[in-house]
């Protein structure tokens, strides 16, 4: 069995280095059917923010590419913030992915039988 604090580090080199790389935005999207076009965002590998989804408008995280990708499919989405899922100093932790000491308690749970 690999020892914890060993995934731990490789688990945060992956995600460190990903979150630096990668900037991520929150955005909103205002629509005419939130609910389907939160389904089908979904369904096209979209992290839809399922919680944020009203009648006409739904949040989701996307990097830049699917940025250009939802304006190719016809949205005008509005950047509320960056960040990334485990954020470098000055980046912020975007809702809806848990923090560091969430991540590291989850492994810990898992090792110990507890999840």
């Amino acid at each position: 069995m690999i020892p914890i604090q060993q995934v731990q580090l490789s688990l945060l080199w992956l995600l460190v280095g990903t979150a630096s790389a990668t900037p991520l935005s929150l955005v909103r999207l205002d629509v005419d059917d939130g609910p389907a076009v939160a389904a089908d965002l979904g369904a096209a590998g979209f992290d839809v923010l399922y919680p944020s989804v009203q009648a006409t408008t739904l949040e989701l995280i996307a990097s830049d590419q699917g940025l250009q990708e939802l304006r190719l499919l016809g949205h005008s989405p509005v950047v509320l913030r960056v960040g990334a899922p485990l954020a470098p100093p000055g980046l912020a932790v975007l809702p809806g992915y848990p923090d560091l000491d969430t991540v590291v308690a989850r492994l810990e749970a898992v090792e110990t039988g507890g999840c």
